[in-house]
């Protein structure tokens, strides 16, 4: 019993250690970050700023191809296989439940 006591308080004291160490390490970064700023700040070379080219869509496509000659695409009807009707005469297509196995 004593040993699992030992292993057990061991490993609490890894954990707590390692606790210990990130909390020290994150306000180390928080109160010592603007020293970091006026160390990286020194390195930093101004960088031009970038223009972005303008974007214009050309839509005199669509009056220059005879897109009124077009013709929208039919009905699709639902394949036979699949429609079926029920005892009060409705026509149900595919199964109740198609996530259920066969």
């Amino acid at each position: 019993m004593a040993e699992i006591g030992e292993k057990r308080q061991k490993t609490f004291l890894i954990i707590f250690v390692l606790v210990i160490v990130v909390t020290v390490g994150v306000l180390w970064r928080g109160f010592f970050v603007k020293q970091f700023e006026k160390i990286r700040a020194s390195f930093n070379v101004p960088i031009e700023p970038v223009s972005i080219p303008e974007i214009t869509i050309d839509f005199s496509l669509f009056t220059r191809l005879p897109f009124d000659k077009l013709q929208p695409f039919r009905d699709i009807p639902p394949l036979e296989a699949a429609t079926g009707t029920t005892a009060t005469g409705t026509t149900r297509v595919g199964r109740v439940n198609p996530f259920i196995s066969y």
